[in-house]
């Protein structure tokens, strides 16, 4: 493919834990994570509990300019709590009242959905099958940055040419991130590929596309909104296209015709000597 981002190389670390009363600046905190009530919520200690926190491999918007995650977390009970996430090797106590800072960048190796939970507070034989205290964070991998902005598909960037055409190759994964930046609802619509994703103002969906030898061609997707036309591939409008490349064609093995050269030649040999032989009896 060729869209692929080169900053998937990104090492995972586990950055930074910094106790509470260290500075830290605002611009530092991206996830506000409260735990209350004996469960994590997101932003506010009102919000659903066990929230999902979704992250972006090399999302250098989502994670401020340089792929961390940053995690404000703030005990509001009057127990001990801890923060404990065995993917990211984070194991933290929360004191009653207590805030801490942590941070995780995350990698093509961290692609999938991981638990984080309260040790005191939550029960589970494995990673990942905890219930109770706990929350997830979900990794995706992003090879196509695609941003309805303006009542059109873009590119990487809500500024980059509308209709863009995004080339791949059979054998191919192709990882969306599709951002809707504008105030209206719009669709991520595929019908070759049998997608009809609905994106409201602000959301953000992550689909992914395996390309099979029959996918070789161009396909338009686009916004049933904000698109018009009577057959698939002929649409106008808020528009963009899949090209697919053909595989190589392999070079030709000897077949049948070379079996049937050969034996005649053979045969023709095997006359010829024994026209010979009964000459020179």
């Amino acid at each position: 493919m060729t869209r692929v981002r080169c900053s998937l190389a990104l090492p995972l670390v586990v950055l930074l834990l910094v106790p509470f009363g260290t500075p830290a600046a605002a611009t530092d905190v991206n996830v506000n994570l409260f735990a209350t009530g004996f469960e994590f919520h997101l932003d506010s200690p009102t919000n659903p509990p066990e929230p999902t926190i979704t992250v972006t491999v090399g999302d250098t918007v989502r994670f401020l300019g340089d792929n961390v995650i940053r995690i404000r977390v703030e005990n509001q009970d009057a127990t001990l709590h801890t923060l404990t996430v065995p993917h990211f090797g984070v194991d933290q106590n929360l004191s009653a009242g207590a805030v801490i800072f942590v941070n995780i960048t995350a990698t093509t190796a961290d692609a999938g959905r991981w638990q984080f939970w309260c040790n005191p507070h939550s029960s589970g034989a494995t990673p990942e099958t905890h219930t109770g205290m706990i929350g997830f964070i979900q990794v995706n991998e992003v090879d196509v940055d695609l941003i309805a902005a303006g009542f059109e598909f873009r590119l990487d960037s809500p500024t980059s040419p509308a209709d863009p055409t995004i080339t791949a190759n059979v054998g191919d994964l192709i990882r969306f991130r599709i951002e809707n930046q504008d105030a209206a609802l719009h669709t991520f619509t595929a019908p070759h590929f049998g997608l009809n994703v609905t994106l409201a103002p602000g959301a953000v969906a992550f689909v992914n596309i395996t390309i099979a030898p029959a996918d070789a061609g161009t396909w338009q997707f686009w916004c049933n909104p904000h698109s018009s036309g009577a057959t698939p591939e002929t649409h106008t409008g808020m528009i963009g296209s899949i090209q697919v490349n053909s595989p190589p064609t392999p070079p030709r093995q000897p077949g049948f015709e070379a079996f049937v050269a050969i034996l005649a030649a053979g045969t023709a040999f095997a006359l010829l000597a024994v026209r010979r032989a009964r000459k020179k009896a």
